[in-house]
């Protein structure tokens, strides 16, 4: 539900299989962040990035920038890198409550920002069904939902959580 597959089935040449393999570049709307390259020129105009963002969802919001600014974004398939996924968060199989809800506060604000109120609240809306229909799995789901519903707003960020150590501690 509302995942990349959906996007495939209603525009398949604008998201094309995830396992087609290309050999020349062609224009897309969003590329990984960790495989980012934007110029300098570029970043600069559009303001850099917006530190309301924690962990998730700034690419997607530099990118839209971008392109609204009339920047063109193009994947190179010969272009090779490697990313250590979920490096920061873990890589745990089970529900990590904490980070799907920093997840959760960035995605919601993204479309705070980007869009409309009336879009954002069936954009909720979606995803609060979607994560009480998960209830079986893992109460946390139920949590999730709830707190999605509640706008998961910037304030219960992890971002504001954190304690620097000062240098006694070191």
């Amino acid at each position: 539900m509302l995942g990349s597959g959906l996007l495939r089935l209603i525009y398949p040449k604008k998201f094309p299989n995830k396992h087609a393999r290309f050999s020349e570049p062609f224009k897309v709307d969003l590329v990984n962040g960790s495989s980012m390259f934007v110029r300098a020129s570029a970043f600069e105009e559009i303001g850099g990035m917006d530190t309301n963002y924690f962990l998730y969802c700034e690419e997607e919001d530099m990118a839209l920038r971008l392109i609204r600014k009339g920047y063109q974004t193009y994947l190179v398939p010969g272009a090779k890198y490697q990313h250590f996924v979920s490096q920061s968060t873990g890589k745990d199989d089970s529900i990590n409550l904490l980070f799907l809800k920093e997840f959760y506060i960035s995605f919601l604000y993204y479309y705070r920002k980007n869009y409309n109120e009336a879009y954002c609240w069936i954009i909720q809306l979606l995803y609060f069904f979607k994560m009480i229909r998960k209830f079986y799995r893992n109460w946390d789901y139920v949590k999730l939902a709830f707190f999605i519903l509640g706008g998961a707003h910037l304030k219960h960020s992890l971002r504001f959580k954190q304690k620097m150590a000062s240098g006694s501690e070191l």
